[in-house]
């Protein structure tokens, strides 16, 4: 070869080789081949499609990408889409200082967003090897959650280094202004994104529709709505991701218009927990405690070391809440959605315990252990004041009135119309009867008590193994006597003012004592009574069955004859008074003896100081009975007569007894030289108790 030769193949070979070559970048532009080469390393890297319509080298340190298009199959619908992709630096070495996002459209739906979501669990799987070169990403574009615009006007600027990144965010999030700053922890080797929300409003309800319709959260009940805010302040929020953005924790600030909250966030797919609460709002209350919703199910249990309803909270009206709170401040409630709203279940404590459970159109019940009877009182008839006790168990029913009342009482003083009744224990019921009331209370230790009626007319029934029992509990502006026994009675309560009236039936007195005056009475009876200013007005009926009466040195039996009575009685100030007493005697049938004794009585007796004074008529008197009211020294009369008496009583017994009697084959022995007999005529007596 000549020189000449090798010098035109030097030439050419120097000519031809940059012609070869920018003929090669030309081809390769002009046919995209960047693209695919991109195309092919997306997919076998990330397990996706990502088509490129263009790359332009605008020059060695800037390379521009046009029409990126990222789907879950190949020529299946967008995921994602960059309108146009500038990459900075030194690009030839394989350096990206630079990488701006221009126009970018996330078509986001349920799919797509667990498509986008694997592309970047699959990029975390290929961890960047140190050292760490600084990366810039600058991202515009928006969101759209099933074809609706959700987030605009995104502005993002980025710095990334290795896996760290940090950098800030602002965009419209349904017409609202938002900012996001994001910063990458690494804990243990495990990367956290700590996203805070200097500045933010939020409506919440597009907001959950959008989640929901991402699959990320259950859709919320219609009839929940009511109970939410509208639009939220978030700004001062931070919230942490984990790696996979799977689990969310957080220090939360809200605000909006009526009240505001701060909590600890705790949030994944199944829940929602806010710890550390601090909740006050002008409707729903506060509240101090923890909310935890499952989200799956839908339910919510809330846990309030302190808390007081608002007045949206439409519980009944007879509940003291402020009474209640205040011995009973913590609570549990768990909320559970029906198709008509929701079922609350709250169990309070403190220094008791109560549960109220309530679902919409249902009464509320109310169950509870050692609860202060206090608070009780607006669930009772008006007039009733629950003054102290406490109880150890408790069962109320109650929607606007109260539909049933059971409590096991301790130590229950009860006030009434200036009467006070305590202390007792026992068990109390009380439940509606159609438009009246029934009530029973078993009184340890003191009997059975049960009223049914109402206001305007009611019946008391009364069952005391020992009255004595009750007196002593039993205290008002009126003495009441020492009196001991069993008594049983049903009587009908008339309240007219301060006036009291009733009908009086099956009475009965068994073992009835009045200490140094009167034991072992057993007697039946029925009639009306009065109370009126602290006066017992009564016209009983009855039957005298046993019974003695104390007089001087002995007792005297007051139902030999089995007598039946007809009495007009009166007490007031501890006196008993009466105009008019009927006695008579019958036999073993009860009915009245034709040849037996009758009388008729009147007068007064003194309950405080044991005095009194009783006028009497007596036919068929029986003289032998009748000498025991004052006996006659070595004296013995026999027979019967009809005698007229005035009596003076004193608290020995009688003081003395004068009248006339008209005897009926009648006689005398006085001592051992005297004895009359066949006396006739009208005798009349004067007898005085000898003074000690």
């Amino acid at each position: 070869m000549t020189r000449r030769k090798r010098w035109i193949i030097a030439v050419v070979v120097l000519l031809g080789l940059p012609l070869a070559l920018a003929g090669a970048v030309w081809w390769a532009l002009a046919t995209n081949q960047l693209g695919r080469l991109i195309e092919h390393g997306f997919h076998d890297r990330l397990h996706g499609y990502a088509r490129i319509g263009q790359v332009e080298f605008v020059s060695s340190t800037e390379v521009v990408v046009h029409g990126v298009t990222i789907s879950q199959e190949r020529g299946g619908p967008a995921a994602a889409i960059v309108d146009r992709v500038v990459v900075s630096g030194p690009v030839l070495t394989g350096h990206i200082d630079t990488l701006t996002l221009e126009s970018v459209h996330l078509l986001l739906n349920a799919r797509n967003l667990r498509f986008l979501h694997g592309l970047i669990l699959t990029e975390n799987s290929y961890p960047a090897a140190p050292p760490y070169r600084p990366l810039r990403l600058v991202i515009s574009g928006e969101a759209q959650i099933d074809g609706r615009p959700r987030l605009t006007g995104i502005r993002a600027d980025i710095a990334a280094l290795g896996p760290a990144v940090s950098g800030t965010a602002t965009c419209q999030l349904n017409g609202n202004a938002l900012e996001v700053a994001i910063a990458t922890d690494t804990v243990a080797g495990e990367r956290f994104y700590r996203i805070g929300l200097p500045k933010g409003l939020i409506e919440v309800r597009p907001l959950c529709d959008d989640l929901a319709a991402l699959g990320l959260v259950k859709r919320v009940a219609d009839d929940s709505w009511p109970w939410i805010p509208p639009l939220v302040d978030v700004g001062g929020s931070v919230v942490v991701a984990d790696n996979p953005a799977q689990h969310f924790t957080g220090d939360l600030k809200l605000a909006w218009n009526g009240g505001g909250a701060t909590a600890a966030l705790i949030l994944d797919r199944e829940r929602l927990k806010l710890d550390r609460i601090h909740l006050k709002d002008e409707a729903m209350g506060r509240l101090d405690g923890s909310l935890a919703i499952n989200l799956v199910e839908n339910l919510v249990d809330v846990t309030a070391s302190s808390w007081h309803p608002g007045p949206r909270i439409a519980l009944p009206t007879r509940i003291p809440v402020d009474a209640i709170l205040a011995v009973m401040p913590q609570a549990t409630m768990h909320l559970a959605p029906l198709p008509s709203g929701w079922s609350i279940k709250a169990e309070l404590s403190g220094t008791g315990q109560a549960t109220i459970t309530w679902k919409p159109d249902t009464p509320l019940l109310v169950e509870g252990k050692v609860v202060p009877l206090s608070l009780l009182q607006p669930f009772l008839p008006g007039e009733v004041n629950l003054a102290a006790g406490r109880a150890l168990t408790l069962r109320v029913v109650v929607d606007d009135d109260i539909r049933e009342f059971i409590a096991e009482v301790e130590q229950m003083r009860v006030l009434y119309r200036g009467w006070a009744f305590g202390t007792v224990d026992g068990k109390v019921t009380l439940r509606p009867k159609g438009a009246d009331w029934e009530s029973e209370a078993l009184l340890t230790g003191v009997g059975t008590l049960r009223w049914a009626g109402n206001g305007a007319q009611s019946t008391l029934a009364v069952d005391l193994p020992a009255v004595e029992a009750l007196l002593v509990r039993l205290k008002g502006p009126t003495s009441l006597p020492d009196l001991r026994g069993g008594l049983v009675f049903s009587t009908t309560l008339h309240p007219d003012g301060e006036v009291f009236g009733g009908t009086l039936t099956a009475a009965k007195l068994t073992g009835l004592e009045l200490p140094d005056m009167l034991r072992q009475f057993d007697a039946d009876t029925h009639g009306e009574w009065t109370w009126r200013s602290n006066r017992l007005s009564t016209h009983l009926l009855g039957q005298v069955h046993r019974g003695e009466l104390r007089l001087p040195n002995t007792w005297l039996a007051l139902a030999p004859r089995r007598p039946i009575f007809n009495a007009t009685l009166e007490i007031a100030g501890g006196v008993l008074r009466s105009e008019e007493i009927l006695v008579r005697a019958t036999d073993e049938q009860g009915e009245p003896l034709p040849d037996g004794y009758s009388a008729g009585l009147r007068g007064y007796f003194s309950a405080t100081d044991l005095r009194g004074a009783v006028k009497g008529v007596i036919d068929h008197c029986d003289l032998a009975w009748s000498s025991t009211l004052m006996p006659i020294p070595d004296g013995k009369v026999h027979g019967e007569c009809a005698v007229t008496f005035t009596a003076a009583l004193e608290k020995d017994g009688i003081a003395s007894i004068e009248g006339f009697f008209l005897p009926l084959d009648a006689d005398f022995t006085l001592g051992a030289n005297l004895r009359a007999s066949g006396i006739k005529g009208t005798v009349k007596f004067a007898l005085e108790r000898p003074k000690p």
